[in-house]
């Protein structure tokens, strides 16, 4: 049977780094993992390709794929509602496969695939690295919200609380405050415990 390995982290902490690191780097090829697409409501942007970056889907296709959405997050924009789901039927457990999500998502992986089925892998980055990456990530874009940017900084704080991680049985927390080498030599480390 094949497992789900699920990156967690803050916003900033460089988990679709460490993600595209796992996907491409020949040290991780021997776990053959697949990379779950993602189906999202928003408007295809120039380059991306559907079915390889994300399934572009209206919001009456996403409610016709309701029973079968294993998690989904919803984004209020200018543009109105945006989500962006994962669905039962891009998964089978023949193989591995890795997404990066947060504690809701993990939550509802739970409760679609046996506890067992999942390799959650926290990715613990200290405050202040988080917080810069995060100010020179918004400074990039055309219109910055500083106030969003903090309100997810403390949610995210909140969220990946060690008692939240606790409750959940998270145990596998990988240092990325320094050198992403030694990040991705301890993830090898937990996927040779957890794949096959």
């Amino acid at each position: 049977m094949g497992k789900i390995i699920m990156l967690m982290g803050h916003n900033g902490s460089e988990t679709e780094l460490i993600n595209s690191y796992i996907l491409t780097r020949q040290e991780f090829s021997k776990y053959k993992i697949k990379e779950i697409v993602l189906h999202t409501t928003r408007p295809i942007r120039d380059g991306e390709l559907n079915g390889i970056n994300y399934f572009f889907n209206s919001a009456e296709e996403m409610n016709i794929l309701e029973e079968k959405i294993v998690e989904k997050r919803t984004f209020e924009t200018m543009n109105g509602l945006i989500h962006y789901f994962t669905c039962v039927d891009d998964i089978n457990l023949d193989n591995n496969y890795i997404t990066i999500g947060n504690i809701e998502a993990y939550d509802s992986y739970v409760k679609r695939y046996d506890e067992s089925c999942i390799v959650p892998i926290f990715i613990k980055t200290e405050g202040g690295i988080v917080l810069d990456n995060l100010i020179k990530s918004e400074m990039k874009k055309e219109n910055p919200d500083y106030k969003e940017m903090c309100r997810t900084f403390m949610k995210d704080s909140n969220d990946y609380d060690l008692e939240n991680l606790k409750k959940r049985n998270i145990t596998n927390i990988v240092d990325n405050n320094s050198d992403i080498e030694n990040s991705l030599e301890q993830i090898n480390k937990i996927l040779k415990l957890n794949l096959k």
